[in-house]
């Protein structure tokens, strides 16, 4: 269950996430989306990052990012075998893209084992076998876990959204 302050319940175990989304009528969430979509467009031309290994580059995934800034990013969302290739920033939350080694459904285990670690509650999840997303909460913030096929079968790419519908980055110490 999610509850706004001003609004009281508006969603349940049951809301999808563009109905939630919908709910917080928050245009904060669909720029974040929309800078997703072009993080991953540009990911792989980025001439920042260091040369992908060959298998990275026959299979079109993002190359890692050589220095790549995760301060206030949950230790859960890249967890042990993920490489993160892009960060986007906003004053609402932030979008990173990962590869994971793990087929969809290992990357989908792997973080739901993970994100409770960091306080986070799984409000609903979906698997489509080429394709899988959990969604979170944890206070006032929403986060989404995206993971989808490549064409290696051994590696998966994810997209991690977390935004505070109410205004303002998390703080970390």
């Amino acid at each position: 269950m999610i509850r706004d302050p001003r609004r009281g319940l508006i969603a349940n175990d049951r809301t999808s996430a563009l109905t939630l989304l919908r709910m917080l009528n928050a245009p904060r969430i669909w720029s974040l989306a929309l800078a997703s979509c072009l993080m991953v467009a540009t990911s792989a031309c980025s001439s920042e990052a260091p040369p992908a290994p060959e298998s990275a580059r026959s299979c079109a995934l993002p190359s890692p990012a050589r220095e790549l800034d995760l301060t206030g990013v949950p230790r859960s969302f890249y967890p042990q075998g993920t490489n993160a290739s892009r960060i986007i920033r906003s004053a609402t939350g932030f979008t990173v893209a990962l590869t994971v080694d793990g087929t969809v459904e290992e990357a989908q285990n792997l973080y739901r084992g993970a994100v409770p670690g960091d306080g986070f509650e799984i409000l609903s999840e979906d698997f489509e076998g080429f394709e899988a997303e959990i969604f979170l909460s944890r206070e006032k913030e929403i986060a989404t876990v995206r993971i989808v096929s490549t064409a290696c079968p051994a590696t998966s790419l994810a997209y991690i959204q977390l935004v505070q519908p109410s205004g303002g980055a998390r703080e970390t110490p």
